[in-house]
């Protein structure tokens, strides 16, 4: 669902408003047992001069009690900073974090300074895990749609 973009290029501290967008894909198989949903995570329109915040979640459903652990692909770009991609290859940097201080990126655990979330389910009633966006304040992009894809991953412990 991407707008067309301008191809006018934004003075540096530019107040302008931008759809953002990230998606989800689950992975096949998750965790035996489990399950992911995840609501998505829309930045809306949003003013480039103070960047944005929002928040969205991750859903785990489980059939069995145990323990679970969440991890996200870095999407495009690194885990350091995520990039939504415009139509016509604008980026835009953004990052997802577990914590709504968004000090600790949500990431595989593996890759420096990333870190997964774990959980426990009583195999009956599903877990909702939030998840904090951020987009840094002062980017200089085009106007039009933003988006970026990643990957769920849900392990049992």
């Amino acid at each position: 669902m991407p707008m067309t973009n301008t191809s006018r290029r934004l003075p540096r501290l530019a107040t302008w408003l931008l759809p953002l967008l990230v998606t989800w894909q689950v992975s096949a198989p998750a965790a035996a047992g489990c399950e992911a949903s995840v609501s998505l995570v829309d930045f809306g329109q949003l003013d480039l001069a103070r960047g944005g915040h929002v928040s969205g979640e991750v859903i785990v459903t489980c059939d069995q009690p145990g323990r679970f652990r969440v991890a996200l692909s870095a999407g495009t770009g690194d885990f350091r900073l995520r990039r939504m991609r415009g139509g016509d290859g604008s980026e835009l940097k953004y990052n997802l974090f577990v914590d709504s201080a968004m000090r600790r990126v949500w990431g595989d655990g593996v890759s420096a300074g990333t870190q997964t979330i774990q959980g426990e389910s009583d195999g009956r009633r599903p877990q909702a895990i939030p998840v904090y966006g951020l987009v840094p304040s002062r980017q200089s992009v085009l106007s039009g749609a933003y988006s970026d894809n990643l990957l769920v991953t849900v392990e049992n412990l």
